[in-house]
């Protein structure tokens, strides 16, 4: 601590080199663990939304973060989801920490609900397993949702009742 007191000129290039360190770090460990730095979405995708906002609600302590403005979320014609963060959002282990990156197969979906939002917005909640023991919620706020509500009833995913 003392080094940094006595030379605070270089405080601004440590700060530059870490965030760049971790930036780099992430592009590593996406690249090997076969998930996009770019979000792509399939070219049969019976929905597609870019720069679209959500949050992940389980576990709880999630849905204090969330995306503004900075999702894809896209429908495949097997019924399976894709919502993925858009570049640069997907890197520094944003996606990981608040639970921004998802692709539910339709067998996975166990529940979709429209909620009402505030003034005319509607909210899709998602819930999917996540694995052989926990599962997944996320909170969509599409500006299509009408339209992401008929891709998953054409790709066969049962939705809750639709709010007036």
């Amino acid at each position: 601590m003392d080094w940094i007191e006595r030379h605070p000129e270089w405080s601004g290039g440590v700060t530059f080199a870490w965030l760049v360190l971790m930036i780099t770090i992430s592009a590593i460990l996406r690249r090997s663990g076969k998930k996009p730095i770019f979000a792509r979405p399939t070219k049969d995708a019976l929905f597609v939304e870019r720069w679209t906002s959500g949050r992940c609600l389980a576990p709880a302590w999630r849905a204090i973060g969330g995306a503004h403005n900075a999702l894809m979320v896209a429908v495949r014609p097997s019924g399976g989801v894709i919502v993925h963060p858009h570049f640069p959002f997907s890197l520094g282990f944003l996606p990981e920490v608040w639970g921004l990156e998802a692709y539910p197969s339709a067998a996975d979906i166990r529940d979709v609900e429209v909620r009402r939002g505030m003034l005319w917005s509607k909210h899709v909640r998602l819930q999917f397993r996540n694995g052989p023991k926990s599962f997944g919620c996320l909170e969509l706020r599409l500006r299509d949702a009408d339209g992401f509500i008929a891709a998953l009833k054409r790709a066969g995913i049962r939705v809750d009742a639709d709010p007036a």
